[in-house]
């Protein structure tokens, strides 16, 4: 399994094969810079969607801790397997990383990700 190293909030556009098993890491900051080194307490949930307009209650795949994210700290590990992507077509989505536990809702992390053959 590939492991492709991404930097917290907004990244560039991440190019996978479709049916490709791969682990995508979120290095994550807090609002001065530094990293963040005690995720205690933390989840997080990973989605993939048609655009980043789209709802996340409607992703194409969806990983949540602690299956298919886990901690690292500073980093979030995505797990992605094959058959996550397998039945993609061709194209480009969206993806967004989530801090999901109760009181700390939010956004850290999103871009686009190219599928291809």
């Amino acid at each position: 399994m590939a492991t492709i190293q991404l930097p917290d909030k907004r990244s560039d556009i991440i190019g996978l094969t479709m049916g490709e098993s791969v682990t995508l890491s979120f290095t994550i900051t807090d609002e001065n810079g530094n990293s963040v080194t005690d995720m205690t307490g933390w989840q997080a949930a990973f989605y993939l969607l048609p655009s980043l307009a789209t709802p996340r209650t409607s992703a194409l795949v969806t990983k949540q801790s602690p299956s298919g994210v886990s901690f690292s700290p500073p980093q979030i590990n995505v797990s992605l397997q094959a058959a996550d992507t397998s039945s993609l077509k061709s194209g480009i989505y969206a993806y967004e990383l989530w801090r999901t536990d109760t009181g700390n809702e939010r956004r850290l992390a999103y871009g686009l990700m190219l599928l291809g053959d």
